[in-house]
Formats: structure tokens, sequence, C-alpha cells
């Protein structure tokens, strides 16, 4: 217990000295100016008052000007002690507001004046009574509502604050009865005069040192046996390369601990800051920490193509810590996004030592999910963050970003080549025997990984997976949302409302110590938690709040919408064919504005479309172009109002309609090229005319029938199905509301311009072409969008 007060002390020491000064000094300070305040109005209107006293009373009172910085010296005490933790200072803060009510009750006892001696007993009754009951009452309603993290520790606090000061009343009232003094007042004074008088003058000197030792020695036992010692190992792949990995353990820690494993290409860096707080929180729960530099990132050796080696990377270096005397041989896992990819990539290690994982916006499948999605280059992401990986990594790789944007053009099908990034390519989610917390955003670049990541291991696992998985899906992107509005012509985006979280909030931490620590929990409990989003404008709204679910999919019905003539979108088949037509120039395509994107402004080769700029870091030319991140009105930002835009849209709504799941389209093309591409965005039209993307997607021809083949060119004019895999979300459209579909061959640079024809594809297009593609509705052609129906 000790061990872990000095370790919380430790912990706001390195990482919240901001928080502690904010806080604890300011708790502490008030108290300790009120009592200040109190004291002196006392002191000197006694001392140097008017009022009729024993001379003697007062010369015993006057202070020397040894006595004046013994009083100066116990206030710095008094403010270290509240600095040192929240639950000192709440206990010095109270035990001096009481201490105040008494010097100004004694005060107003030696006016002469009635009114002096009634305001001085209501400030008295105010500051010795009811402000500690209140404090405590208020401590207590805020512990029982948990509205604060550090409520249970101010209710300690002031009740160990008023406790000292009962008990010095209690020895006032002793002595008082004891030594016959007419007030307690006095019988403090007796008291602390005999103290003084009794005590020789080499224990007085003693009790000045330790008043400037003592809180230099306390710092120095809690640097040296609280807090974190780390160290930096060298661990040697099979191919000689070396990865620079930190170990972090509590200086207390004496027997084996389990493990949490974080890989990460943005730097291992330093425990000792803000960013790595939860760090602390996890080594203070019984875990040791191994913070690891991937390959060919900052302090490991090697060359960097991101997620390729870090499978077998990964089980050499799990092998290695369970060859450690301070691991007890089990494992967990930790990190977003690229740290959360890296996870997937080695689940299914053969040592079965890994027991958690803890997930956040990443995906088991990079091909699909993260470079070639719909077998189209997801162009800004790619280059945007291959980019910024190259510019930061210390030191600077040569060629790195040319040779991972090299790498993934000469793999453009998937096969074999993509197996260590994938856990579905060759079934590998059956070797997967781990338990998983899920985290994903439905506005994130990888929004459908997470999924299949939950369902992979949920339902294609081992023994130790299936079952024994949860899942969390929130209202944002990789991102901030609305950033840019005013530079899509002022185009407003969808902020949604926070919603109650309590119900999920501390999943991470019970699976976590439930597979490690064997603390209870009940598997069959909800294990999806995900978020409806809905209409903004609507205060009665049926959404816009977490629901709860023991499987996903969620059940629901898939139903069709199909595209007619008229550009109407409903579920009545149409009879008559009707084709419609756009021509699609690459030279020209239609501009991403918001979407499932990494970041704002894109960063692109400098052959790309867009603002030339100059990289302040490399000197190097790039292109700038504006994306944007999440929902913004695409009837304001410009794009459906275009020659080369088709938009389908349903009769206004009677009813809410909840589509929770994938969507898709799909598509009977017909096109004047060997090879296009098509792509689609559904969206939600309110009734004040804003129109706001809710999910798109692209789909490239040649790879129609699959991934791993490109299928045989286009003849020209000929009917072909393919369908836009739109990926899944969980939004109503509200009553009143329409529901859109836009129809394209472009949406850049989100997805790589196609050039129209059947020349190799990669990211620097050319010889392109004018395709003339058409949209085939009616009759055999029914094309549709498909919208999966919550079920409730």
């Amino acid at each position: 217990m000790s061990s872990n007060f000095l370790n919380e002390i430790y912990e706001n020491w390195v990482f919240s000295l901001h928080d502690s000064i904010k806080t604890n000094l300011l708790i502490a300070g008030i108290g300790r100016a009120v009592f200040l305040l109190a004291f002196l109005v006392n002191y000197f209107t006694l001392i140097y008052g008017k009022a009729r006293m024993n001379e003697e009373f007062k010369s015993a009172r006057k202070m020397s000007w040894k006595e004046w910085l013994w009083f100066i010296g116990k206030e710095i005490i008094f403010i270290f002690i509240g600095f040192v933790h929240v639950i000192l200072a709440a206990a010095v803060a109270t035990y001096s507001f009481m201490a105040a009510g008494m010097n100004f009750r004694d005060c107003g006892t030696r006016s002469k004046l009635k009114i002096n001696h009634v305001l001085s007993m209501v400030v008295a009754i105010f500051l010795q009574y009811i402000v500690p009951i209140l404090a405590i009452v208020a401590t207590g309603y805020m512990t029982v509502l948990n509205t604060d993290e550090n409520a249970v520790d101010y209710l300690v606090g002031v009740s160990i604050g008023a406790a000292l000061y009962c008990t010095r009343v209690l020895v006032s009232l002793v002595v008082k009865h004891h030594q016959e003094q007419p007030t307690m007042e006095r019988a403090m004074v007796a008291l602390k005069t005999q103290v003084k008088k009794k005590l020789p003058r080499s224990v007085k000197v003693v009790l000045v040192c330790l008043l400037v030792v003592v809180p230099f020695v306390f710092f120095l036992v809690v640097d040296n046996f609280a807090g974190v010692r780390y160290w930096t190992e060298s661990i040697s792949t099979e191919d000689s390369v070396t990865l620079a990995t930190d170990v972090y353990r509590l200086k207390s820690a004496s027997k084996p601990q389990p493990v949490i494993l974080i890989r990460t290409p943005y730097r291992k860096g330093s425990l000792y800051n803000e960013e790595n707080e939860f760090i602390m929180d996890l080594l203070m729960n019984g875990y040791t920490v191994v913070y690891q530099d991937v390959r060919g990132r900052y302090a490991s050796s090697g060359g960097f193509i991101p997620f390729k080696d870090e499978r077998s990377d990964a089980i050499e270096t799990i092998q290695w810590i369970l060859a450690q005397q301070w691991c007890d041989g089990n494992i967990t896992s930790f990190g977003g996004s690229a740290l959360a990819i890296n996870q997937y990539c080695y689940a299914d290690e053969p040592t079965g030592a890994v027991k958690f994982q803890s997930i956040t916006a990443g995906t088991p499948d990079v091909y699909e999910s993260l470079v070639f999605t719909g077998g189209a280059f997801r162009k800004s992401l790619i280059e945007t963050w291959g980019f910024t990986m190259y510019r930061d990594n210390t030191p600077r790789r040569e060629n790195e970003y040319e040779k991972m944007v090299n790498w993934y053009n000469d793999h453009r099908l998937l096969n074999d080549s993509w197996d260590s990034m994938s856990l579905s390519l060759n079934n590998r989610f059956a070797n997967v025997n781990t338990c998983a917390l899920h985290v994903g955003g439905w506005y994130d670049i990888m929004s459908q990984g997470i999924l299949d990541g939950f369902t992979g291991y949920n339902t294609k696992g081992g023994s130790g997976a299936t079952g024994r998985q949860r899942l969390i899906m929130d209202p944002v992107g990789h991102g901030y949302f609305g950033a840019l509005s005013p530079l899509f012509n002022g185009a407003t985006t969808l902020i949604f409302p926070a919603a109650n979280t309590s119900q999920h909030d501390n999943w991470e931490n019970e699976m976590r110590d439930a597979v490690v620590k064997g603390t209870p929990i009940n598997w069959n409990d909800s294990c999806v938690a995900y978020y409806l989003m809905g209409d903004v404008n609507d205060p009665n709204v049926n959404a816009n709040k977490y629901k709860y679910s023991d499987q996903w999919p969620v059940p629901h019905v898939n139903r069709s919408f199909y595209m007619h003539g008229n550009h109407s979108l409903s579920e009545d088949v149409p009879l008559v064919n009707a084709n419609h037509s756009f021509m699609y120039d690459p030279r020209n395509p239609v501009l991403t504005k918001g979407g499932n994107n990494l970041v704002d402004y894109a960063f692109l080769e400098e052959d790309a479309l867009g603002l030339p700029i100059v990289d302040k870091k490399t000197g190097e030319m790039r292109t700038q172009q504006l994306v944007g991140i999440g929902p913004y009105d695409q009837a304001v930002a410009g794009n459906l109002d275009r020659d080369d835009v088709l938009v389908y849209k349903s009769p206004t709504l009677g009813i809410p309609f909840s589509a929770v799941g994938r969507m898709e389209v799909k598509l009977w093309i017909a096109s004047n090229c060997t090879d296009t591409a098509f792509s689609a965005m559904v969206m939600d039209a309110y009734p004040n005319g804003s129109v706001y993307n809710i999910l798109d997607g692209l789909s490239v021809m040649r790879f129609r029938d699959g991934l791993d083949h490109e299928a045989p060119s286009l003849s020209p004019g000929a009917p072909y199905q393919v369908t836009i895999d739109l990926w899944s979300t969980a939004y109503q459209f509200n009553a009143g509301h329409q529901i859109w579909l836009a129809i394209s061959s472009s949406n850049y640079p989100r997805f790589e311009r196609h050039p129209n024809n059947s020349d190799p594809l990669d990211n620097h297009p050319s010889n392109f072409n004018i395709a003339n593609n058409s949209i085939l509705t009616g009759g055999v052609y029914n094309s549709c969008l498909i919208l999966p129906e919550l079920i409730e």
C-alpha cells in the first residue's frame, strides 16, 4: 500500500507536475493563506490591540525572530506536504480552514465591539464546522456518482484534516481542564511553552535541521524506492537486424510479472512525458512494459517496408521476452493505428504467450483495408503517411519512401507476398488464440479492418479467441472532424454528440486482468458497443448513442434500393431499362471532400494534382491537396453538381431507417474503355438542404472478379457487373430525410486516378483516356444500393 502511494507521488512528479501545481499546490495554498490571514489578525490584535489582556500572556505570545523563522519554516512544510499528494492537500486545506476559524473566534472574543464579536463567531462557525461538513458531503456525493477520478482522495483528505483538528481540540480541552486555563487558546500556548522549555537545545537544533532536510530526504526516498527503472536492450533477429527495446519496471517490483509489449514505428521515446503516462498506470497495475522501435525505425537497424517484417520480428521479440527472468510467461500487447496493425500481424504467434491485445484503429488485412481498397491505390493515405514516416525517421534512411511505394506497386495482386500482413489470406485466423479488445471509428481509415479483426478472432479463431473478444465503434475518424469547413466553400460538418460510455469504459482493464490475473469476468455479457449516428439537429432522435449487442454483424435484413431512370432510388424494381452516361476525364477527377481519410491535407508526390509545396524538413517538392476528415455537406462542397456525378434520391422517409452493417453498391455498367473505375457515395439529405457523406468506395474494373487476379479487358459497350464495397457503418436516416447515392468514376486523391486504359497500374498514371461510362438500370440490369436495416 505504501509502495503504491509512493508510486502515485512519483507519477505525479513525472507526468503531472503542472497538475500538481494547479491542483495540490492551489488547494493547500488557499488553505494556508486563509489560516495565515486569521493567524496574523489574531496575533496583531492580541499584541498591539487595545483590548485589556494579561500582560504576561501577551508577552508569552509575542514571537521572537527565531520563532518567526520557525513559523515560516512550518508554513513551507505544510505547503510541501500538500504539494506531495492530493489527499494531503485536502487534509492540509481542511485542517487550515478549521484552525483559521479558531483564530477568528479568539480574535472576536477580545473585541469591545459586539458586532466584531458576532461577525468573528459567524466566520469561525463557517470555517470550523460548515466548510468541513460541506466538503465531506460534496466529496462523498462525488464518490458515489463517480463524477471525478479524485473524489475518493478528496474525501479521505478532508476526513483526515478534520480528524487532526478534532484531535488538537481534544488535547486543548484536556490541558485546559488539568491546568485550569481560562481558554483553549491559552491552554495550547501553555502547552507549547512547557514543551519548548523542556526541550534541550540539541533537540531544537535537530528539529530545525529536520525542517530543512526532511523534504530532500523524502524526495530521495521516492526516487530510490518508488517510480520506475528502465534500461535498453538490443534484440538481434535471425537476419542480423537489431531491434532497440526499452524495458520498464517499477523499482518496487521484485518478482516476475506479466509483460505488455508495445512495438512502434513512431519512436519508443521516453517514459517521461505525458503522452506515455498510461505506461505508468500499467506498471502500477503490476505489469512490466517492453517498448520497441520496429525494424528500420529510429534506434532499430534494417529497412522499413511497413508491416512486411512485423510478424517475424515480433515472434523473435516474444521468444526473447519469455526467456527473461522478469517475465512470468504472460504477454499482452497494446497500441493504435500502425501499432494496432502490428499486433494483428503477429496475433497467431506460435508460443501462445500472448494472452490479450488492445487494438485501436487497425486492420488484419493490410492489402485491402489499407493499401489497395477495391483494387485502387489509397493515394492520399499511403503517400502522406509514407513520406511523413521517411521524413521523421532518425537517422533518415536513404530512399525509404521510394522503397515502400515501389514494393506496393510491385505487388498489386493479393497473393502470398502479403501473407505476413494478412490473417485471412491463408486462414491464419485459425491460429489466433488471444483475447482482444478491438476499437475503431466509423470514419476511420481502417474502419472495416477493425470489424474484420473482431469477427475473424471471434468466429474463426482458436479456442483461446472465440467468444473472448469485444468491439467498440465510436463516431470518430483517425483525426478530428470539422477543421476544414470554411475551405469546402463553407460546407458544414456533422459533430455527433457525446454519449454515455460507462458500460464499456473499463473493458480493456477488465479483459486484460481476467486473462492474465484471473479476475472474474462474464464473457456472456454484451461484447459489442457501437455508436448509432443520426440526425444531429433533432434532440428527440433515437440515435446518437451507444447500443450493445452480443454479436457483429448485428441482426439485420439487407434491403435493396434500385436506381431508376428518373434518378430515383426505391425498393421498387424498375421495369424499364434506362442508361445514364457520364464522361470521366482523369485530368479533372472528382475531388475528395471528406470521408475516411488520415489527414485534412494530403501530402502527395510532386506530379500529383494540387498545390506545389516544399517540405521544410527535407527540401523535397511535394503536392498539397485538401481532403478533409469525416462528413461534410456535399451540396455546398461542390461535387454534386458536376456533370460526371450521377445522383439518385430516395423518397422522403416517413420513419427513421437505421442502417447497421456493411453497405454495398451493385452496378451494371458499360464503358468505351478497356478498363476504368467506378465510385459510389451514400449520403444523408437533411430537410434543410444539407447532404452529408456517410460511406464511400471505389472499384477498379480489372479486379471485378477478385483482387488476386486481373479480369479480361472490357469490351467497349458490353454490360458488366461490379460490386463496390462501401464498408460498414451504424447510421440512422431520420424521418423527413432522404437517402442519396452518388455514382462517378473518381474520388481523388482518396483513390489514385484511373487512366482508363489497361496499362499496369501504379501511383503515376499516364496515357489518359476520357471514358464514356454508363450505369445500366431496369430490366435485367438492376443496379442497386444494398443497405443493412437493423432488426430491433
